[in-house]
Order: C-alpha cells, then sequence, then structure tokens
C-alpha cells in the first residue's frame, strides 16, 4: 500500500478511523460464504439459505446485484435466482458489499444510498471499459471506491455540511476533505479495505483512481477505467495525460455512449 500511495499517513488514518465508535464491522457472512465455498460438496442453495438469515443483507445483495452484476432486462427478486447467475466468483463480493452498507452506523439512510448508487452506477460503466481479466475487480473497486465518504460523516458531522457545500461533484476533493477532516476518503477506504482483508489488486485501484502521474507508467487497469468511468459520469473531461498516453480518443466516444 505504502508503495503505491506514496503519502498514505497510515498511523495519521488509524488514529482518525480508532476514535470512530461504530465503524462497519469485518463482513462476517461472507467469511463464511468463503468457507462453504472452500468445501467440496458446496452448493449455492447453502449459501442462499445462510444469506435468508439477514433480511437486511438479503435486501442488500438483491439490490447490488441487479444494479451492477446481473445483466437482465427484468430484475431478479428471488434471492436463489440471484445466487445462481451471479455465480462462485461473484457471491462473497456481492455479500461482501451489502454487509458492509447494511452495519454503516450513525449515517443518514439517504446518504447512505445515494453513495452505494453512485458507486453501483461507476462501477457498472467501468467494469465495461477495463479488460476482460480486470472486471470483478474492477467491479468490486468501482462499488466500494467511495465507502470512506461514509465514515467521514461518523467522524465529523458538522464537517460534512461544510464539505457540502465546498465540494465539487465529481471531482478529486482530496484536498478538502484534508482540510476539514485531517484525512481523506481514499485513505480511509484504503485502510479499511486492508483491514478487511480484500485483494490487494482492489485496494490498488482505490488508492490510484485519481492520480493522473502514476496511472501513466501502469497498464490500463481497473484504476485508470474507475478514472475514467468517474469522469464520463459526471460530465467532466478525462485529463488529456491520460487520452494521449493509452491512446484512447476513439474508445472515450463508445464510452460516453454506453453512460448515455
Amino acid at each position: 500500500i505504502h508503495a503505491v500511495s506514496g503519502d498514505f499517513a497510515y498511523e495519521d488514518v488509524r488514529q482518525v478511523v480508532g476514535s470512530v465508535r461504530s465503524l462497519p464491522s469485518v463482513p462476517i457472512m461472507s467469511v463464511k460464504i468463503k468457507s462453504i465455498l472452500r468445501t467440496e460438496s458446496f452448493s449455492l442453495k447453502d449459501v442462499s439459505m445462510l444469506i435468508s438469515e439477514n433480511p437486511s443483507i438479503c435486501a442488500k445483495v438483491l439490490q447490488v446485484a441487479n444494479s451492477a452484476f446481473i445483466v437482465s432486462s427484468r430484475n431478479v427478486t428471488d434471492l436463489d435466482d440471484s445466487v445462481t447467475r451471479l455465480g462462485v466468483d461473484a457471491i462473497s463480493n456481492v455479500v461482501a458489499i451489502a454487509e458492509i452498507y447494511s452495519n454503516i452506523e450513525g449515517v443518514p439512510s439517504a446518504f447512505v444510498q445515494e453513495t452505494l448508487q453512485r458507486g453501483l452506477k461507476i462501477a457498472k460503466l467501468a467494469s465495461s471499459i477495463a479488460k476482460s481479466s480486470d472486471r470483478n475487480i474492477t467491479m468490486l473497486a468501482g462499488i466500494l471506491h467511495n465507502i470512506g465518504e461514509l465514515i467521514l460523516w461518523q467522524i465529523n458531522p458538522k464537517g460534512m455540511e461544510v464539505y457540502f457545500e465546498k465540494r465539487k461533484h465529481g471531482q478529486d476533493n482530496t484536498e478538502l476533505e484534508r482540510q476539514i477532516f485531517h484525512v481523506d476518503n481514499i485513505q480511509i477506504t484504503s485502510y479499511l479495505l486492508h483491514l478487511w482483508n480484500f485483494p490487494y489488486t482492489v485496494i490498488e485501484c482505490i488508492i490510484l483512481q485519481n492520480k493522473i502521474d502514476k496511472l501513466i507508467h501502469y497498464e490500463f487497469g481497473g484504476a485508470t477505467a474507475i478514472y475514467i468511468a468517474k469522469m464520463i459520469i459526471n460530465n467532466l473531461e478525462v485529463d488529456e495525460a491520460i487520452i494521449t498516453h493509452f491512446g484512447i480518443s476513439e474508445q472515450l466516444v463508445q464510452w460516453r455512449n454506453i453512460r448515455e
């Protein structure tokens, strides 16, 4: 993490996050599902039964699956059907996302929902932009890329009022966040995902998503796809350095059409 981020103030983030009384807990159900999937005789029906024990998480699984992971002309409303369509590779990740968002406390539900919907929208476009080999990681990182904003609310609810007045939609608000909260949402997101044992490739996408100077030294991957998706969705111009380095001027037109 330190090698990628450069300015990732781990101790500062740990202290600030440690002051929050009700951090989302480790996604335990996701861990249980991974354990089930490692057994030779596992059944997706067993996974469905475990998820159905928690109605809140069950509802979130259906929402996340329908919004980003399942390509269908109709919403899937049956949990068994949803789990089957998601398949082995995606289900534990979808449950982890559902658990995290269900366990957020002390934050207005409207802001939690808005943050999730924004993440889902960016994830869906970013995963269609990414290479096929990067799509699952890009989808997961895209959905979780802004989870730290919810923790900023927990750190300083009054500071959020100032933040909402001054932030620039769709743009990098890192400096503003650090001025108000002494930490930024990307640092918080990366720190929490590290604590929860998410793959390093997901954390790397989140850390790099706004770092143009570093993205151009990597291959076209999930972080670049997430950056481009954010720019397109917010009707902002993609940095010329990204366009030139990756030679994507023609693809940008196609990607903007996907968004529309």
